[in-house]
């Protein structure tokens, strides 16, 4: 099994006609004014490569920046399609960040870690009125 694609996005689309996946906003940086904070609609796009018609078992795991570990969200069970081809498009509504730093999504498949996606969350500093002139 191969992973093709793991992407943080801010809205991915399939094309009904053609199959087509859009993904717009790609990003791997959020930088917010305070922490904890939690990004308001935040999509993850994925996709593998396996053998025709092989069945597979999903997982997603939200690392912290303190290497906590979120109770890993298991996606329902997919088959991939006669080309070996497996995707999905997941929806986070409030993806948790609790302080600045390094988080990562991983993904395993049929209980074996196939990848992951980093994400920085930034503090904003305050800009005082000398730098803003």
């Amino acid at each position: 099994m191969t992973l093709q694609a793991l992407l943080l996005c801010d809205s991915a689309i399939v094309d009904a006609a053609t199959g087509k996946v859009s993904v717009n906003g790609i990003f791997d940086k959020i930088s917010s004014p305070q922490f904890p904070c939690a990004i308001a609609n935040c999509m993850l796009f994925f996709q593998l490569r396996t053998a025709p018609m092989t069945k597979c078992d999903i997982a997603l795991q939200i690392v912290h920046a303190n290497n906590a570990r979120e109770n890993p969200l298991q996606l329902p069970t997919s088959v991939s399609d006669v080309n070996g081809l497996v995707q999905g498009i997941v929806q986070f509504n409030g993806f948790p960040m609790h302080e600045p730093g390094h988080y990562e999504v991983e993904l395993s498949a049929n209980g074996t870690l196939q990848g992951s996606v980093k994400l920085l969350g930034e503090k904003l500093e305050e800009t005082t009125r000398e730098q803003r002139h």
